[in-house]
C-alpha cells in the first residue's frame, strides 16, 4: 500500500517564498539561482492551482451531495469511480451503484446538507472534513426525534483522476453521532 503525503494548501505557498527569500539557494550563478526560483514558483503556482481547483470540484461535489437530486454528482465522477461509505461497510464501484445507493438516500424532505469545512491537498486529490445534517422523518430514533435535524462530524479522502473527475471518494463518520447530535447519549 502506498502512503500519501497530504498538504495544507497553505504550506506549499509557504515553502515557496521560504525559497525565493533565501535565493533559491546558495550555489551557482545568480543566474541560475533566478532560473531555480522561476522553475520552483512555476511548479508551485501549478501545484496551488490544482489544488485549489480540485478544492472547488470537492465543494461542487458536497453541494451535488446536498441537493436531494440522485443525478447530481455524476458530473463530478468517473464512471468507474468508487465509493466507500465506511459506516454502510458497502464500497461501491462504478456510478450507476453510486447513484442507486445515494438514491436511496436522497429523499428531498430529509434536507441533507453536507457543509466542507477544512481541505488537505496531495497528488492525487483532496482530503476534507464537513458536517452532515438532515432531518429524521422516521421513528428510528424514537418518536420524540422524529422532524428534528442532526448534526455529524466527518472526513472525506478523494481521488481524482487526470480529468478532474472523482476516482475514489472515501466517507468516515460515525453512526454513533447521530443519537448524540439528537440528545440521545450523555456522551
Amino acid at each position: 500500500m502506498r502512503l500519501r503525503t497530504f498538504t495544507h494548501l497553505s504550506t506549499i505557498s509557504l515553502l515557496t517564498l521560504s525559497l525565493l527569500a533565501c535565493g533559491g539557494g546558495e550555489r551557482g550563478s545568480k543566474s541560475s539561482d533566478a532560473n531555480l526560483s522561476a522553475g520552483i514558483t512555476d511548479t508551485a503556482r501549478i501545484r496551488d492551482e490544482r489544488s485549489i481547483r480540485r478544492i472547488k470540484l470537492a465543494e461542487g461535489l458536497f453541494a451535488a451531495w446536498s441537493s436531494g437530486d440522485a443525478d447530481a454528482p455524476e458530473q463530478y465522477f468517473n464512471p468507474e469511480g468508487s465509493l466507500y461509505d465506511v459506516v454502510a461497510g458497502k464500497k461501491l464501484e462504478g456510478w450507476p451503484a453510486i447513484r442507486a445507493f445515494f438514491a436511496a438516500e436522497a429523499d428531498p424532505e430529509r434536507k441533507l446538507t453536507l457543509i466542507p469545512e477544512r481541505f488537505w491537498v496531495s497528488d492525487e486529490g483532496v482530503a476534507l472534513t464537513w458536517i452532515m445534517s438532515f432531518k429524521v422523518l422516521d421513528d428510528t430514533f424514537g418518536a420524540e426525534n422524529k422532524g428534528k435535524r442532526t448534526r455529524i462530524m466527518g472526513m472525506s479522502s478523494i481521488d481524482f483522476d487526470d480529468n478532474d473527475l472523482v476516482i475514489r471518494e472515501v466517507d468516515y463518520w460515525s453512526m454513533g453521532d447521530i443519537p448524540r447530535s439528537l440528545g440521545m447519549t450523555d456522551e
